[in-house]
């Protein structure tokens, strides 16, 4: 069904709400506290972009995933480079899973000074 709705513009826009809703959420958070952003998405601008977006713009921390599953996260796209700590993402591919796509990052928000 989702093969059905997707478009480039669609995508777009949904970077831009999930962009807002992340720093909406990072903002509420505690000083020393941990978020986790995570989406059924395999499309790099709602996952990396999305997560490379907060990183550029508030002190959120990215705290890498340790798991021999998934994959590595995807550092560039187009003419688009992510943040370099978006490494420490996870990715699961469908082929490689027998799942849905699946990304996930673990964000921290510094302690206050």
């Amino acid at each position: 069904k989702t093969l059905l709705i997707w478009n480039p513009t669609m995508v777009s826009r949904l970077a831009k709400q999930q962009q807002a809703l992340l720093a909406r959420a990072y903002a509420m958070l505690r000083p020393g506290g941990t978020l986790v952003y995570s989406t059924c998405s395999v499309e790099p601008e709602e996952d990396e972009g999305v997560v490379s977006h907060l990183l550029k713009s508030t002190d959120a921390l990215l705290v890498p995933i340790k798991t021999p599953a998934g994959s590595s996260a995807i550092m560039s796209f187009g003419e688009t480079t992510y943040h370099p700590d978006v490494k420490g993402c996870l990715r699961l591919w469908p082929q490689d899973h027998n799942t849905e796509g699946f990304f996930v990052a673990r964000l921290r928000k510094p302690d206050a000074s």
